[in-house]
């Protein structure tokens, strides 16, 4: 068979076409884990999609929410989230909150960030525009319990 290509000045006849199959990878999406003490933070790369990125983005990230009390998703890596994505996201904040523990959102790509305000989603996470913002959050509310503890421990101490 070959193949006619139409260009200005007439058509052009081409070689036979070689057909490729390229297999696409199971997963276009990559969580690395990193901890700090009791903090956990997850670096999320590639996208958070319809089927099965979604669902192993969700099944990964609910199995770590009883083990912290703060978590933060690092987004710089996420090139696209759908509204499969967008609901998972939302499902997980709310567990997150029935387990007690905080989730913040660290540098989302611009994509994702409009997506997150065009939702109005932005509203219900704590984001940040960068980790280093988000760890800096995190060490200032870790500080802050600690002084709260010691000012009722205290007091307790002085009511006996």
């Amino acid at each position: 068979m070959q193949v006619m290509d139409y260009q200005a000045g007439g058509a052009v006849w081409l070689p036979d076409p070689i057909w490729v199959s390229i297999k696409e990878p199971e997963l276009k999406l990559s969580l690395k884990i990193s901890t700090y003490g009791d903090l956990i933070v997850i670096h999320c790369k590639g996208r958070v999609v319809y089927r099965d990125e979604a669902a192993a983005f969700f099944a990964q990230i609910a199995k770590i929410l009883p083990q912290t009390r703060d978590l933060i998703l690092e987004f710089s890596g996420v090139q696209m989230l759908d509204g499969a994505g967008l609901g998972e996201l939302a499902v997980l904040l709310k567990r997150a909150r029935a387990a007690g523990c905080r989730l913040r959102l660290a540098a989302p790509a611009e994509r994702v960030a409009e997506l997150l305000k065009l939702t109005k989603l932005d509203s219900a996470f704590e984001i940040y525009p960068t980790l280093e913002a988000a760890l800096s959050a995190v060490r200032k509310s870790v500080s802050n319990q600690y002084a709260t503890t010691q000012d009722e421990l205290r007091s307790c101490a002085g009511a006996s």
